[in-house]
């Protein structure tokens, strides 16, 4: 099906169905530089997935303001940097789900995207439990104080995927060195919350910038078959 561009509470947002009676919702914060790629990211999810959903993606302009937790120097010297995640988790639950449950019937939604996206989707299911699933693609989880956050909050949500390149953790940058880590930590901490059977950690050749959107719609397509069967 096609995808409309609508303006919904002054962000711009791209609807998608595969299906008129799709299975899922997957929800995803979206640069301006991945517009591009949308129509790739669709095209492989449904190769992978093999099964009807709905994606709903919004921009997002100011990066790690509107999607870092908290605000982190290493990441972003910028003092706004990390203080608008609240708003944007605001958008989402409050003006983007509503919308589109008018759309379509209610569905599981499975949050998700790459490296700070993917974090801020992890973030965000400490907050509510309306998201079914997480596709967490290279989540940056390095950041300043997530090991301490992640062992002391639940993730309220049934499925979570975990992706990491197998070279991200080399370089020079002592911080995101430890992304490896963190990520092992957090998949360990996440098996023992909601169960072995309800983590997925995947491990892909390269580097950060290698394959994204091939990464990012695996990440969507295995959450997407850890889905309840919808019957109508």
């Amino acid at each position: 099906m096609k995808t409309v561009t609508i303006n919904i509470n002054h962000r711009q947002c791209l609807i998608y169905r595969s299906h008129a009676q799709p299975e899922a919702l997957l929800i995803q914060p979206v640069h301006v530089k991945e517009l591009p790629r949308f129509n790739t990211l669709i095209d492989l999810i449904a190769a992978d997935g093999n099964r009807p959903f709905a994606l709903a993606a919004f921009t997002v302009d100011e990066w790690t303001r509107q999607l870092m937790p908290w605000h982190d120097p290493d990441v972003d010297r910028d003092p706004d940097s990390g203080t608008q995640a609240h708003d944007t988790l605001h958008f989402i639950t409050q003006f983007l789900l509503p919308y589109c449950r008018q759309l379509m019937e209610p569905l599981p939604v499975i949050i998700g995207g790459y490296s700070l996206a993917a974090l801020f989707a992890l973030w965000a299911t400490t907050l509510t439990d309306v998201f079914h699933a997480v596709a967490a693609a290279s989540p940056s989880v390095w950041i300043r104080g997530w090991n301490d956050f992640a062992s002391t909050h639940s993730f309220n949500t049934q499925y979570v995927y975990l992706s990491l390149g197998d070279r991200e953790h080399i370089t020079k940058n002592q911080a995101i060195a430890r992304v490896a880590d963190n990520l092992r930590a957090l998949h360990r901490h996440l098996a023992l919350s909601i169960g072995t059977n309800h983590v997925t950690l995947e491990w892909n050749n390269g580097g950060h910038f290698t394959d994204e959107t091939a990464r990012t719609a695996r990440a969507f397509a295995t959450s997407l078959l850890h889905c309840p069967p919808i019957r109508f």
